[in-house]
């Protein structure tokens, strides 16, 4: 393979992503001629990094799945967090490059420290999950609702006398957005939405030379935790729009994964972990930590019927 070409929607950080692809495949194959294609789509995926507690729910637009199909492009870049758990029959994730960055970020220009918990304090939240999650364990803090793109929420955070937000460290990190102090929250407390911080790269199913190509610059660990992730939400049909975080893990052979799912407010809260040895896949570890959640009595308060 002489060429190859790789694309993605116009979101930045998946932009960043894709040319991180770039310089991986790069580093292995120096006589690959690695194309980037930046796709406008109709649906675009978090456009210009809006923040709300609506993720659409979709792995790649009408554009990006038909020119995979079509072989104008060979691979697709996508942030895991929203990315469906159903992918078409004729595309296939081919892996994901090692995660970075899975955590929540706490970004304030003064000395407020998210442990404390004084109703004078106001936290902005992009998403249901830290909603729910600030409501459960910071009850006496008020809380805004933050929309629009990273900027917008940065020039509210130093002019809308917020004490802090709360952002995805991976947009933080990777794209520098601020040079406000931040410190990242425990991922054991804020539970990160399933994929957070991982990259899936997407391809036609019968084109076994590209994963082949892919190896190298692929994470097994990542693909171990992630779909256990992954699993859980689609074994509970639902997906990171609701107030749900799942964290995996691993330590040896084993994997441990932690997850959480609330009412919006964060007073109907189921919180479980289980560790699993790898005589189970990931992916039934992930389905076995959604049974006990579905044998709670609370869930039928949670989830839709």
């Amino acid at each position: 393979m002489k060429s190859i070409t790789i694309a993605t929607n116009e979101d930045k950080l998946a932009i960043w992503q894709t040319n991180h692809i770039k310089e991986l495949l790069k580093l292995q194959y120096p006589q690959l001629n690695v194309h980037i294609k930046i796709i406008r789509t109709n649906h675009q995926i978090n456009n210009d990094f809006q923040i709300n507690d609506e993720i659409i729910d979709t792995p790649y637009s009408l554009e990006i799945e038909e020119q995979l199909l079509n072989n104008d492009i060979q691979i697709s870049v996508h942030n895991v967090k929203y990315l469906s758990c159903s992918i078409d029959p004729g595309l296939i994730i081919a892996g994901y490059i090692k995660r970075d960055y899975s955590e929540d970020t706490f970004v304030t220009f003064n000395d407020f420290k998210i442990d404390d918990d004084l109703p004078k304090f106001v936290v902005g939240v992009s998403n249901l999950r830290n909603f729910a999650l600030m409501k459960k364990y910071y009850p006496n803090t008020k809380l805004v609702i933050l929309n629009g793109d990273v900027k917008s929420c940065i020039f509210k955070l130093k002019n809308f006398k917020l004490n802090g937000i709360i952002l995805d460290k991976i947009i933080v990190e990777r794209l520098n957005i601020s040079k406000a102090p931040a410190a990242d929250l425990d991922k054991h407390k804020f539970i990160p939405a399933a994929g957070q911080g991982a990259t899936a790269l997407i391809i036609p199913s019968h084109r076994f030379d590209i994963i082949e190509l892919l190896q190298p610059i692929l994470d097994k660990e990542t693909y171990n935790t992630v779909t256990a992730e992954r699993a859980f939400i689609s074994k509970l049909n639902i997906s990171n729009n609701y107030p749900v975080g799942v964290y995996a893990e691993m330590n040896d052979k084993e994997l441990s994964i932690t997850a959480f799912l609330s009412n919006n407010e964060g007073d109907i809260f189921i919180k479980e972990n289980i560790t699993k040895t790898f005589r189970d896949n990931s992916k039934s570890i992930g389905d076995k930590l959604a049974n006990t959640f579905l044998k709670n009595d609370k869930i039928k308060k949670i989830l839709p019927k």
